[in-house]
């Protein structure tokens, strides 16, 4: 065989190679960094770039602690302006996916801890249960008048007194929220006796006050961090916080608590799990 023909045989199958994708060393960067957005979508642009960049994540593409492009290399790549780009960015900011550092850049998340919801059990049970070890630091917990919403969840009189515990909730040695707790005084006064930073508060209720938790309503919704609550959970005030208010009731069907909780949305979660009997009891499943 001719070196003319030979020469002729490689550079085809270079060019078919090629072609189909099995050679990305040829690839010039403008064909690796082309943009998978469709301008012509009428899914907007910030919410491609949100999915995409979501998606490589997910898929291991960039790992917890990396740090993905900056806003103007992911303008350039996918021929976008700053605002598209920071729309998107935000998105997953405030999805725990993505946190900023200020002068340094943006960088994925590590994955959040579970906590389940469809369960009755405290902190400290739940973290011993997935495998990770908790940790707790009183930051108040005394006599106060409460506010109105307390009085009126808790069933109490106008200007009696609550018990109000104040803990810092740590997993595996890392702050991931607050839990504020109300009790009503004439009840659990004696609660002020116990050492809850190494007790379990729903523990002590049991054996202490023949008070058993059998039931949890509650509300949650991410928001804003308040300002007095940012410090002790080391985030800036404009950082995004799951807002747990819920009230818990004892074995006769009362009242006995109501919690007031913020947990840092970027490393806290919470996971429901509905079974069919719960479906059953509101009428069956519906589409």
């Amino acid at each position: 065989m001719s070196s003319g023909f030979t020469k002729y045989v490689t550079s085809s199958r270079l060019l078919v190679s090629t072609c189909y994708g099995y050679n990305t060393s040829m690839m010039s960067d403008a064909q690796k960094n082309k943009s998978v957005l469709d301008a012509h979508s009428p899914i907007p642009l910030y919410y491609q770039l949100k999915n995409w960049l979501e998606e490589k994540i997910d898929a291991g593409d960039y790992h917890p602690g990396d740090q993905i492009p900056s806003e103007n290399q992911l303008c350039d790549q996918h021929g976008i302006s700053r605002t598209t780009t920071r729309q998107a960015i935000n998105l997953l900011v405030s999805a725990g996916k993505l946190t900023r550092t200020q002068g340094r850049g943006t960088f994925v998340n590590k994955s959040r801890i579970e906590k389940p919801t469809f369960r009755l059990a405290g902190f400290n049970h739940d973290m011993h249960q997935i495998g990770i070890k908790p940790g707790s630091e009183i930051l108040q917990f005394t006599p106060i008048l409460p506010p109105p919403q307390v009085i009126t969840k808790l069933q109490m009189k106008e200007n009696e007194a609550a018990v109000f515990v104040e803990i810092l909730r740590f997993a595996d040695d890392k702050i991931v929220g607050i839990d504020r707790s109300y009790f009503a005084f004439k009840r659990f006064l004696k609660l002020l006796d116990e050492d809850l930073c190494n007790k379990s508060l729903y523990q002590v209720l049991r054996t202490k006050f023949n008070t058993h938790p059998t039931r949890h309503s509650y509300h949650i919704e991410a928001c804003r961090c308040p300002r007095e609550i940012a410090d002790n959970l080391d985030i800036d005030p404009s950082g995004i916080v799951l807002h747990v208010v819920g009230t818990t009731y004892d074995q006769n069907d009362m009242p006995f608590e109501f919690s007031d909780e913020y947990y840092r949305a970027d490393r806290f979660s919470f996971r429901a799990e509905i079974q069919v009997g719960d479906n059953e009891r509101f009428g069956g499943f519906h589409t």
